[in-house]
């Protein structure tokens, strides 16, 4: 970076270059000046009557301490722990301000809009804005109305998501924006008007706008060395000319031009204890690639050094004890004046969102989305298990914040990003925003609510429906967040889950499956949220092997006529609604042959939901028997036939399930759902010695 002694020379000579000029000296406002050497620079902006005013660690009411505010001419704002939302209104008493900056600001997540009664009252001085580190992230129409004479706005290194069509509405001096280092995904044509502006590194797949990239200071510093050599070059040749000796010149010049080249092509790289982290390798929001002394290679996360009330990232992270294959592992920490780098691991370049959002889709990946043991979403609920299980809450689970890792033929999902999180039974600071908008769980919003980590189950039922209809959200628009965290806020919202938006190679059955998971875990009501280790036995997730215990032992037991009386209550739960299974009788849906040798069967047990159940179970049980029963040779033919038949419907276990899984899509769902019912309102199990894994 330049020194800011050298800003002013460098500044006066590049006025012809008036967009970067200008750039210069915001830059030189909103970072050079928050250093010691602000005296220095406040010549820079006007006579020497101004001021440069640096606050740090205040609150709004210490504004109003400033002396001479009128004087003010730059005003800059850092390391504010305590600020929810930023509020321009409070600093119009600086009636002659013509650069603002708000710097390191980690718990605002808000800039208020402007209200109607102060229309009227606005910063026509102000030229410059610049807000950097902080947790806005999203841009509102008119958001920056306050300013109506603003030519440079710099927003980069913050959590902006979305920026309304109308943000910069009725700036018509707008000539510059940098929005650069945030999570914008797209931006719609017409939203920026200014001459330049900066949009790289952001999760953009395509943007109408023309991108434009600034001139950035360490260009200055390649600019100056690139004439240096130039310089350099010359010095050689004219000596080359006057001594006698041109090899031993030549030499020298050959060993020098080697040196530039390989000081011109170097990797942008640190070391910082035992992490070399490669700064031009950036793979993630302040995240780069790295490796350590043992040669691993790691994700190395860059964090600014701040005072917070918040737990810190690093504590949740030594807060997981042991490892798991579905959560990020943290190593060590290393740190210097300003920053702290956290080494990671796996190193992934790809996340959830883009896995799902890329239009060169991964096959592997895609097939990972689908529902199946080992799939996506068992993989995740795992995860979530585990750091449930340490008393951790994420609390900002998002498709962003799920990394892809893939391994051959085989897809790892991981569970990333804790700096929002939460140790269960420690003091959270209520003024921290939590989350992101459009995956909060609607009692994160409300201050005086109790958290648990059923936080972490209703955004995690968002990010399920998200990866099954390969990018849909439950509550509304994806491309609409805002909208979707109103609907989630209102009690009375429903969501709406589309049959036709979830796997297509999804069968009847297993749609049902997905919808009943994914309902439970984002009610309103986190109370009705099933933990994590209820999650991963929902029926969603059950193998075959799982599929035939619960058909034998769960609910086996309660369905014989001589155990009527007393399962009368569990016979009562699994007969409820009954004709969303089979209609008005079962028989009619499978052959005869399927059941001709069930004599136990009653003439009215085709309308009975116990009979089909006891069906099911009987001849899982008796499957070796049937097979044995076809090769008796004592047979007639007749029974011979018979035998056969059924011998080639029910060839193991598993394909019995199968036969009338195919059937009856809802009949597993169906027997699953009464067995909760009964559970929940009696307040006792089921039956207490099973639960499928």
């Amino acid at each position: 970076m330049l020194q800011v002694q050298r800003l002013k020379d460098f500044i006066m000579e590049s006025k012809r270059y008036n967009a970067i000029c200008t750039y210069m000296l915001v830059i030189c406002v909103s970072v050079a000046l928050g250093n010691e050497q602000t005296s220095k620079c406040t010549s820079y902006l006007d006579d020497q009557s101004r001021q440069v005013v640096e606050c740090k660690q205040i609150n709004e009411n210490d504004l109003n301490n400033i002396e001479q505010k009128e004087k003010v001419s730059a005003l800059i704002v850092k390391d504010c722990s305590d600020w929810s939302v930023i509020n321009f209104e409070g600093f119009l008493k600086f009636s002659e301000l013509l650069t603002l900056s708000i710097y390191n600001c980690t718990t605002a997540s808000h800039l208020k809009k402007q209200k109607r009664s102060m229309q009227q009252l606005t910063f026509k001085a102000v030229q410059n804005v610049s807000i950097q580190y902080t947790q806005i992230y999203q841009l509102q129409d008119s958001t920056f109305s306050f300013f109506p004479n603003v030519e440079y706005i710099i927003l980069d290194h913050n959590q902006i998501e979305t920026v309304e069509k109308k943000s910069f509405e009725g700036l018509l001096k707008l000539k510059c924006v940098n929005l650069s280092h945030n999570l914008i995904e797209n931006i719609e044509e017409g939203t920026i008007f200014a001459e330049l502006f900066d949009l790289s590194n952001n999760s953009i797949q395509q943007s109408t706008e023309e991108t434009h990239s600034f001139i950035y200071l360490e260009n200055v510093q390649f600019m100056y060395l690139l004439i240096l050599s130039i310089f350099l070059f010359y010095i050689i040749f004219q000596i080359n000319t006057i001594v006698s000796k041109p090899l031993v010149v030549s030499t020298i010049s050959t060993t020098v031009s080697k040196r530039l080249v390989l000081y011109l092509h170097a990797p942008n790289t640190e070391r910082i204890g035992q992490i070399t982290i490669y700064l031009d390798k950036e793979i993630g929001k302040n995240v780069f690639k790295g490796k350590l002394k043992d040669k691993r290679v790691v994700a190395v996360k860059r964090m600014r050094k701040i005072t917070c009330c918040n737990i810190s990232e690093i504590d949740i992270l030594l807060n997981l004890k042991g490892t798991h294959h579905n959560v990020i592992q943290y190593i060590l920490t290393e740190e210097n004046e300003k920053y702290k780098y956290l080494a990671l691991m796996p190193l992934c370049d790809k996340t959830l969102m883009r896995a799902i959002t890329s239009k060169q889709k991964d096959k592997t990946v895609a097939q990972y989305l689908r529902a199946g043991r080992d799939s996506c979403l068992e993989q995740l609920a795992k995860g979530l298990e585990f750091i449930h299980n340490q008393n951790v809450q994420h609390r900002d689970i998002k498709p962003r914040n799920i990394l892809v890792l893939c391994e051959g033929q085989s897809v790892r999902f991981i569970i990333t990003d804790f700096d929002l999180g939460h140790i269960t039974g420690k003091h959270s600071n209520p003024k921290i925003r939590y989350g992101t908008e459009g995956w909060i769980a609607p009692e994160l919003r409300k201050r005086k609510k109790r958290r648990s980590s059923k936080v972490d189950i209703f955004s995690m039922g968002c990010v399920f429906y998200y990866a099954l209809t390969q990018g849909e959200h439950p509550f509304g628009r994806i491309e609409n967040m805002r909208e979707c965290q109103e609907s989630i806020q209102n009690e009375k919202k429903q969501p709406t889950i589309k049959d036709d938006k979830l796997n297509r190679q999804f069968t009847d059955d297993r749609k049902e499956q997905a919808k009943d998971l994914i309902v439970t875990m984002i009610k309103f009501d986190p109370d009705k949220r099933p933990p994590a280790s209820k999650v991963l036995r929902h029926p969603f997730f059950w193998s075959i092997k799982a599929m035939i215990s619960f058909f034998v032992l769960t609910i086996g037991f309660c369905l014989d006529d001589k155990d009527a009386v007393k399962y009368a209550k569990q016979r009562e739960y699994l007969k409820a609604d009954s004709k969303r299974v089979f209609g008005d009788n079962w028989k009619d849906a499978i052959p005869d042959e399927a059941v001709k040798n069930d004599k136990y069967l009653k003439k009215n047990a085709g309308k009975d939901m116990c009979s089909l159940l006891k069906v099911v179970r009987n001849k899982i049980s008796h499957v070796n028997q049937t097979q044995a029963e076809a090769k008796n040779p004592n047979l007639t033919p007749k029974e011979k036939v018979l035998a056969q038949k059924l011998a080639e419907i029910y060839k193991d276990e598993a394909s019995v399930v199968e036969y009338f899984h195919n059937i009856f899509p809802r009949l597993l769902l169906h027997a699953y759902l009464a067995k909760r019912r009964f559970e929940k309102e009696e307040n006792r199990p089921f039956d207490k010695d099973y639960e499928p894994q």
